[in-house]
Parts: structure tokens; sequence; C-alpha cells
């Protein structure tokens, strides 16, 4: 689970949230802001790009603060690519090809995750073969 948003609070630069238990989440969170960092102009918030948040809840549980990621039964992230009051990261996504520069970005570190996690295919002499996550062909 992806959701993408721009932020607002005199901050700098893009971050990505993941939740607390790390995880894939974690994984994920980082691989998109890599990508973030190496395909777009945009600069990563100077502390802590990929982080996480908490509460205690009235159970005295410990529990991701942003309900998307509490209550997603999945990895789930949120990408904040941009301080819409900062001029600077204004200028990283302020016309449709910056903005598809950064969707295409996020889209590479989704397809990182998956290629490191889960396997991929790949062909070879017009033939397609699956790899599992470990690397070994499968039949």
């Amino acid at each position: 689970f992806i959701s993408l948003h721009n932020d607002s609070g005199g901050g700098d630069g893009a971050h990505v949230i993941h939740s607390i238990k790390g995880g894939l989440s974690k994984i994920l969170a980082t691989n998109i802001a890599n990508s973030i960092k190496d395909n777009t102009i945009q600069n990563l918030k100077k502390y802590d790009p990929v982080w996480s948040r908490s509460y205690v809840n009235d159970k005295g549980e410990t529990v991701d603060y942003y309900g998307v990621i509490r209550m997603t039964k999945m990895p789930a992230v949120i990408v904040e690519h941009a301080y819409l009051d900062n001029a600077k990261d204004i200028e990283a996504v302020n016309t449709p090809a910056k903005i598809e520069s950064m969707g295409n970005a996020v889209a590479e570190g989704i397809y990182i995750t998956i290629q490191e996690n889960f396997g991929r295919w790949e062909e070879q002499d017009g033939n397609k073969y699956y790899y599992d996550h470990n690397g070994v062909m499968q039949t």
C-alpha cells in the first residue's frame, strides 16, 4: 500500500514513513527513498528521510500513528514528495515532467522491493524463466 502526498510545515526534502514493525514496509520505504534520491532532482529530508511514528492507544499498546499504515494488512508506506511551502522543494515537482519523474522513482522503488523479496521473471533467448527471491530458477 502506497499513499502519495506532498507536505507542508516548514520542512525540506522528500521522506517516506513506514510501519513501526519495520520488515518489508521499511525495506519498501528505503527503496523508494533511495530511488527518489537517485532518479529525481529532489533531495531527501536531512534527518530521518525514512522513519516511523507511534503512539500508545487506550489499551496501552504501542501502535503505528498513521491509520493508513496501522489499518492496512500489508506492507504500507506514506511517501511525502515535497514540502509545498518550500521554494526549493516546489522546484522538484513543478512541471508535468518532474511529477512523472517522481512517479517513476516511486515505481522503481516498488519494483526493486518486489525483485529483491518475491522473485522475478527474466527473458532469455525468447523464453521466460522465473527466479525465486534467492535467485534460484524455478520449474
